[in-house]
């Protein structure tokens, strides 16, 4: 029987290796000048975590698998709601997702409103 999601990556470290803890962004394209803001700040503590969004996946690599293995390492994600992210299946079967992974206590889940959502203007 097959499962409906990908089969996943291996995201185990070696032994010895440690990494810095991932912050998982979830945005649309179409909110690409937030992604671009806060990507900026984000790199200011690279010392202290790593982010990581769909800019790193490279041409050729599996798309998805890379998303899941990038969501299965994260202690952390941050979701721009916006208009074009209520309106994306994708984006919202992610949130999903996120919110299961949440609930189960394997990250911690920020929801960032953009002002077509909210009504006010957001923090970036």
């Amino acid at each position: 029987m097959s499962s409906a999601r990908p089969e996943m990556l291996d995201v185990e470290e070696p032994t010895g290796i440690e990494r810095n803890p991932l912050v998982f962004l979830s945005a649309t394209r179409a909110d690409e000048e937030w992604r671009v803001r806060l990507r900026m700040k984000l790199d200011r503590y690279a010392d202290y975590f790593e982010w990581w969004d769909d800019s790193k996946i490279n041409a050729g690599e599996k798309f998805q698998q890379q998303i899941d293995a990038a969501i299965q390492r994260a202690s952390v994600a941050v979701v721009f709601l916006s208009r074009a992210y209520l309106e994306s299946e994708t984006a919202t079967a992610e949130l999903l997702h996120l919110g299961e992974l949440q609930v189960a206590g394997r990250l911690t889940l920020f929801p960032s409103c953009s002002s077509s959502v909210s009504g006010g203007n957001t923090a970036f």
